[in-house]
């Protein structure tokens, strides 16, 4: 593996400083360093609180091209029956959520019992359960065609879903390097010198 100091003149600058033995500040370039490190850790939540909606608008992309084959497969010019099942991307309390659900169609007795009559269509959530995945049996009533945007959208999904699955690991990781950083600077303030 290749030093990155070679690579990086900030990095290769702090090698330096680290094998510097004549007099210096040390004190004032600890500060800098930790101050360096503090503000680095700063960006990466920074990133990870954003991280939420760049990946609800990959989602989006992947959900939008199904409803185009949902919307395709309406129209009277398609002999394939429509499909009942329906998705959505969203950020919900900071985090990003992929979902689906099935369309019930009401029928007329079901319609004289609803508030809104012009509403013909209740949407029911399907549960996800554990794991990064919805199970194949949650789509067992979907049409031939259904199931196969299902599964391309699903497989997109997941990949989504562990990603902001490592993204949350990170920013607890980071989470943990700044209260350390605090106890480093504590610790620093400490030292003695001799007498």
């Amino acid at each position: 593996m290749q030093d990155y100091s070679k690579l990086d003149q900030l990095a290769s600058n702090w090698h330096q400083l680290a094998h510097y033995r004549d007099e210096f500040n040390e004190s004032e370039y600890f500060e800098k360093a930790l101050s360096q490190s503090e503000m680095l850790l700063g960006e990466i939540i920074k990133i990870t609180r954003q991280e939420p909606f760049r990946l609800e608008f990959m989602a989006s992309c992947f959900a939008n091209n199904f409803w185009r084959f949902n919307r395709h497969h309406r129209s009277p010019e398609t002999p394939e029956v429509p499909g009942r099942f329906g998705c959505r991307v969203r950020v919900k309390d900071n985090k990003f959520e992929a979902s689906w659900y099935i369309n019930v169609f009401l029928d007329e007795e079901d319609m004289k019992h609803r508030k809104n009559k012009h509403q013909r269509v209740r949407s029911v959530h399907i549960s996800k359960g554990s794991g990064s995945r919805y199970r194949s049996s949650s789509f067992s009533k979907a049409q031939g065609w259904e199931k196969v945007q299902i599964d391309y959208c699903e497989d997109a999904f997941q990949l989504l879903r562990e990603i902001r699955h490592e993204m949350d690991n990170i920013r607890k990781k980071v989470g943990m390097c700044q209260r350390r950083f605090i106890k480093l600077r504590d610790h620093f303030e400490l030292m003695e010198e001799p007498k």
